[in-house]
């Protein structure tokens, strides 16, 4: 849009130009005001002319020259632009990659837990990025937790078995022998 812009601008600028020589012709061939004739031979005529023709050359090559390196600007900027655009497509493969390990060492790790038949809330120790300190604590939580709950599991409960359980008459009556 700004190339077209520049286009009309640069058109009538010329336009302005030419208008003006010609009316510098019409004014010298017309005579100056004093009432002297001015006579341009043909030779007078091809010179300007030449000159003219030189003069819009030089402008044509300049505004053909700025043209082009606007393109170039324009073609660098787009490069640049592409190049950022990989290096984050590239940044987000990279990310996606390390999120891909990450899983499956969490899945081969969770694997060999349950193998193990341990705790599958140690994951969470292993494969933190925590202090050791905190790791420390976490084994140290997990591990009363299990103690706790092996020892709640082994011993027997205070509640007889067949509490609150309904016995038919007819399971008495012949536990007493009666009929």
């Amino acid at each position: 849009m700004t190339e077209q812009n520049n286009n009309q601008n640069q058109n009538g600028q010329q336009q302005d130009q030419n208008q003006n020589q010609n009316q510098d012709l019409n004014n010298q061939g017309q005579g100056n005001e004093q009432g002297q004739d001015a006579k341009f031979t043909q030779d007078d005529l091809n010179k300007f002319a030449t000159k003219v023709r030189a003069e819009e050359k030089a402008k044509y090559d300049k505004l053909q020259a700025e043209l082009k390196r606007q393109q170039e600007l324009a073609a660098m900027q787009e490069t640049d632009r592409l190049k950022a655009e990989k290096e984050d497509a590239e940044k987000r493969l990279q990310e996606m990659q390390k999120q891909i390990d990450y899983n499956n060492q969490r899945t081969s790790t969770m694997a060999k837990l349950s193998e193990a038949k341990l705790d599958s809330r140690l994951i969470d120790v292993l494969m933190s990025d925590k202090s050791n300190e905190d790791k420390i604590k976490m084994l140290a939580d997990i591990q009363k937790e299990v103690i706790d709950k092996a020892i709640k599991d082994a011993m027997p409960s205070h509640k007889p078995k067949d509490q609150g359980q309904q016995i038919d008459d007819k399971d008495l009556r012949h536990a007493f022998g009666l009929q």
